[in-house]
């Protein structure tokens, strides 16, 4: 898109042709809360734009990143007291369960999708309660399974495993090696979703699996593109054992393996949300257009490298995706097969609340404790039911 027609689009021409921050912005200052990213380059992006934006919007903006496992409380406290940051970061449906408290922002979606080839699906599930926006689509996390290409071909596979009953057999195998998969079955708001996994995962969190990972403690794991791309910036640094490189030995699955029912996949949405006690509302919808304009967010984009992918549909087509590894070209169009919460139910508050009481993924862990599996399936139904005709 034009940076002329962008701009008039989303009303901040009229800023920059008067070299000055309009009027009702003077002395007034923005607090936007978002998580600490799994790739620390981007916050350093985002934290080097705050200062260029305080200067186009007239006022100083403030980021506070915080732990991602923090962010639903602080969102919670922040309704309850009627105070506190004016814009906070939210994940997966969470608009959703938090709507009352969150303004619409409808007025600054809408151009935005619209100048840029529309937002992604996932998104009208994820920010849109009731038809009106109450989140900004910021980006898209795609998962993917890394793996090491060396240990699975030891293991005798020549690619990843179609199937779940595949892997089973395949890590099952791995672990008696001391090779074995690794994913959380913890309270943790992204990677939680055990013959052949590490049982430490129990109390893992979303930090663990990377590090045991870069650690040559697991052979494949489900994740963002930041296991390889840490490993990749810190290559002199995080070794295999073989004294190599460990990013010359991973890989990505693109999709993840088949059930009964067929391929699925969860990615983690996130998007910015105004909260309707905000004393600075129309600054911080000037910020949100502001952050969303091209030469902005392609800067922030690009040192994702494909971990955080664009929530409009025109980012599939940057040329930095022809620039990068191919283990992380996956990620390109990862957004067009994820589907929301509740799905293929209606992404509603109760889908939201239900993941974020963590039920399926305590299901899973009390089956990986001991628990008989249809006793595990039987509490989860209990506790589901509490949400869904409580």
């Amino acid at each position: 898109m034009e940076r002329r027609s962008f701009l008039k689009l989303t009303g901040i021409a009229g800023i920059l042709a008067t070299h000055r921050a309009p009027a009702f912005a003077q002395g007034t200052k923005l607090h936007i809360v978002r998580w600490v990213d799994f790739i620390p380059e981007a916050d350093v992006e985002l934290k080097r734009q705050a200062p260029e934006a305080s200067k186009a919007l007239g006022a100083e903006v403030q980021l506070e990143f915080i732990n991602a496992n923090d962010l639903q409380p602080r969102i919670t406290a922040a309704i309850q007291s009627g105070s506190g940051a004016d814009i906070i970061q939210m994940l997966w449906n969470w608009p959703q369960l938090y709507a009352n408290g969150l303004l619409d922002v409808s007025d600054v979606a809408e151009p935005i999708g619209k100048a840029q080839g529309g937002f992604y699906e996932v998104f009208d599930a994820a920010a849109k309660v009731n038809g009106r926006w109450l989140a900004v689509p910021h980006a898209v996390i795609g998962n993917a399974v890394a793996y090491r290409k060396s240990w699975l071909k030891e293991a005798g596979a020549s690619a990843y495993p179609k199937t779940w009953d595949e892997a089973r057999k395949l890590f099952a195998g791995l672990k008696k090696k001391g090779k074995p998969y690794g994913q959380t079955l913890g309270h943790t708001f992204g990677d939680a979703p055990k013959d052949a996994c590490d049982e430490g995962g129990l109390a893992w969190d979303d930090t663990n699996n990377n590090r045991a990972f870069h650690a040559g403690e697991i052979a494949a794991t489900l994740n963002g593109a930041s296991i390889y791309i840490v490993a990749k910036r810190q290559r002199d640094k995080i070794k295999d054992e073989k004294g190599e490189p460990l990013v010359q030995d991973i890989e990505h699955a693109a999709l993840m393996p088949a059930g009964p029912a067929g391929q699925f996949a969860l990615y983690g949405g996130q998007q910015h949300s105004i909260m309707k006690y905000s004393k600075n509302v129309k600054l911080a919808k000037d910020f949100l257009r502001w952050l969303h304009q091209k030469e902005n967010y392609e800067k922030w984009f690009q040192v994702n490298e494909g971990y955080s992918v664009g929530s409009t549909k025109v980012w599939e087509e940057h040329p930095m995706w022809g620039q990068i590894d191919k283990p992380l070209q996956v990620f390109r169009q990862a957004v067009r097969k994820t589907f929301a919460f509740g799905h293929p139910g209606p992404a509603s508050a109760k889908a939201t609340e239900a993941y974020t009481k963590y039920i399926i993924v305590d299901m899973y862990a009390k089956a990986a404790q001991g628990m008989k599996a249809e006793e595990a399936v039987k509490w989860a139904e209990t506790e589901l039911k509490k949400i869904y005709e409580g």
